[in-house]
This record gives structure tokens, C-alpha cells and sequence, in this order.
């Protein structure tokens, strides 16, 4: 049987989460000090503010091209926010760079719209959630996940006209 102080904690834990507190944060703990972490800083030259679409997935167990890649797309701004696509789904998120450079996305909230099979959103937005090293190379912008779980090669999508 739960107590009520179990009870009334685990509510006070689950609105702290609904209102956007990290879940160590909400459990009591330290968040990470601002210093330690910042947004856009060590975003390589022209990342910001630039629509990059999904155009290659590689990890230790499958390698493949993005078959639609302008349903896939990932947007930095120089506030810590992001707005990305997952097929037919559009969502908001933030980014943090910490003082070693790594990445980390969060609160990524996405509509919730049933998108034609065959769909890439879970895979492309599981994947965005566990990136945390990020580099440019050959005019493209990478996001890879630790231990070989997965790097997502993006382009700059092309200029509307």
C-alpha cells in the first residue's frame, strides 16, 4: 500500500516533470550549473539558423540513406531552442552545449499526427534524444550518438524559391 507522503511526492515528481524540470532536478537533485553548460556556443559556423535535413543514418548494427530527407529536418537558433520535422509530425525542443563541447537535446516535443508507413519518426527522434557529439565535415553537419549507437548525417536543405 503507498503512503500518502509516497503518493503526494510521486504527484509533486510528475507535475515538476510535466512543467519541464529535467527528472534529476525534480527528483531533488543538482541541476547542471550554468556555466557548465550554454547554448550556441560551440555550434560550428553556419549551423544556426540553417535547415538541415536528414539525409544518412550509420550505427554499429544497420547503415542506410533517408529516403525522404526533407521530411526529416533539425533547426538550431542561437537561444538554445530547435525546431525539427519527423515526417509529418513538427515539434520544438532545446539544446545544450556543455564546456567539453558535447550536445544534448531535450524536451523535444513533437506532435503526435499518424504519419504514413513507412515512417522514420520514432528511429530519427529516439536517435536526436541520445546524441552528444556534434561536427560539420564537407559542408555537412553530423550528430552521433556514444558507443556506436548511431551517427545522423544531415545537408543544408536547399533554398525555397
Amino acid at each position: 500500500m503507498i503512503s500518502d507522503f509516497a503518493r503526494r511526492a510521486g504527484t509533486a515528481f510528475a507535475v515538476a516533470l510535466l512543467l519541464g524540470a529535467s527528472p534529476s532536478a525534480a527528483a531533488g537533485g543538482k541541476a547542471p550549473a550554468a556555466s557548465d553548460q550554454t547554448p550556441a556556443a560551440a555550434l560550428p559556423d553556419g549551423v544556426l539558423d540553417t535547415v538541415w535535413e536528414w539525409i544518412w543514418f550509420g550505427s554499429g548494427a544497420e547503415q542506410f540513406d533517408v529516403e525522404n530527407p526533407e521530411q526529416y529536418t533539425v533547426q538550431f537558433f542561437d537561444n538554445g531552442s530547435l525546431a525539427l520535422q519527423a515526417d509529418c509530425n513538427r515539434g520544438r525542443g532545446e539544446y545544450m552545449i556543455d564546456s567539453e563541447g558535447k550536445i544534448t537535446l531535450s524536451r523535444l516535443g513533437v506532435t503526435m499526427m499518424l504519419c504514413d508507413e513507412p515512417s522514420r519518426a520514432d528511429q530519427f527522434l529516439q536517435s536526436l534524444e541520445q546524441v552528444r557529439l556534434l561536427f560539420e565535415q564537407d559542408g555537412d553537419f553530423f550528430l552521433e550518438a556514444p558507443i556506436d549507437s548511431g551517427t545522423l548525417r544531415f545537408r543544408r536543405a536547399p533554398a525555397e524559391e
